[in-house]
């Protein structure tokens, strides 16, 4: 069977770059790759909103503006939503990658730690979720919205979450999954802080004091933990807070133990299912 060919837009003026990237997209087994190149933000901005693209690399360095600018501006135009971005830099930071995530990217990587796996993984994990997929039958269980975008949990949340007891819609955008939550009205939100288009904080705060909704159970489930996080999370009125990496094999008791807490008499209802 033929692979399905995409229209790949890659924003770097390094052409020693622009070939690594040629050259991993090929070693690809599910899709083919048209490559369209920019050596400039002014020509990929030109080539995004002209052209039929299906995903971006986008660098961060640039001879006319940085990435971040090319984000900013990609993110006022109708096609954004549509059309995955990963972030690429040359040198790791981490104020960078949540100015990156908060601008819309769907990942962010750095050059130096680079590989196929990596950057497949990125990219076709955007291109994945771009899919419709039918609606699962949701029955007795609880409605699970997980707001996530490192594909690694995201697997693990789908095979180690029971099925018996958890209906689950996965989103990787903080943006998106603030929108899902407004129309899906989940029973339970298990989200990451550090998410691209909008973080994990900035949704829980929203959710609690701007939608005023204090009674949906939330858990966060993330790399940060420091203190002060915990506590600005718990205040915001969190049910739980799990630190990655988290042991995978009780990761439905643990997170029933936490829905509990807020709806005691529904949890005991899923206790002999997991």
């Amino acid at each position: 069977m033929a692979k399905k060919e995409l229209n790949l837009l890659i924003i770097d003026d390094n052409p020693d770059d622009r070939e690594v990237y040629r050259r991993l997209f090929k070693k690809d087994t599910t899709y083919s790759y048209n490559f369209l190149e920019a050596e400039t933000g002014r020509q990929g901005l030109d080539m995004f909103s002209g052209d039929d693209i299906d995903c971006v690399i986008l660098d961060y360095r640039l001879p006319d503006f940085d990435g971040l600018e090319v984000l900013k501006q990609m993110e006022e135009t109708e096609k954004s939503q549509d059309i995955p971005v990963v972030f690429v830099t040359g040198q790791g930071s981490e104020e960078t990658a949540v100015q990156a995530m908060e601008a819309g990217a769907k990942d962010y990587l750095v050059k130096d730690n680079l590989t196929i796996e990596k950057l497949l993984d990125s990219l076709g994990f955007a291109i994945h979720e771009m899919k419709e997929e039918p609606e699962e039958p949701i029955g007795n269980r609880l409605k699970t919205l997980i707001v996530e975008d490192d594909q690694s949990i995201v697997a693990l949340y789908d095979k180690f979450l029971s099925d018996a007891v958890f209906v689950k819609k996965f989103i990787s955008n903080g943006k998106e999954g603030l929108a899902v939550y407004k129309e899906w009205k989940p029973d339970l939100l298990l989200m990451d802080i550090m998410l691209p288009g909008m973080t994990g904080y900035s949704i829980l705060k929203e959710i609690r004091q701007s939608l005023g909704d204090v009674k949906t159970p939330i858990i966060m489930v993330t790399t940060i933990a420091r203190r002060e996080s915990i506590l600005d999370c718990v205040q915001l009125g969190i049910q739980g807070y799990i630190v990655k990496p988290f042991n995978h094999k009780q990761l439905s008791d643990r997170i029933l133990e936490f829905f509990s807490t807020a709806q005691p008499e529904r949890a005991k209802e899923f206790q002999d299912k997991i």
